[in-house]
């Protein structure tokens, strides 16, 4: 979670207000996340947050690859820390 924290926003609300959510996305680091019938459809984020999204995901890919067994033992830990 960002911050600033996010916010649950219908998709027509999204969509009547564009450039304000992207404005709220970029600037104050809100995640957003777009629902329907209050079921959540997507998420909207800085392009910030994306990039570092997909840094984290290239290390946790190298991390099960190389060292498969401390790979176990994180996704382990967080579904302890989960329930």
């Amino acid at each position: 979670m960002s911050e600033s924290g996010s916010r649950e926003l219908g998709v027509s609300e999204a969509r009547a207000n564009m450039t304000e959510v992207i404005a709220e996305a970029r600037l104050l680091d809100v995640d957003f996340v777009l629902t329907r019938r209050d079921k959540p459809q997507a998420v909207l984020i800085s392009v910030k947050r994306y990039e570092q999204a997909k840094r984290d995901r290239e290390l946790v890919d190298y991390i099960q690859t190389n060292w498969p067994d401390i790979y176990t033992d994180m996704t382990r830990n967080l579904k302890d820390h989960r329930a």
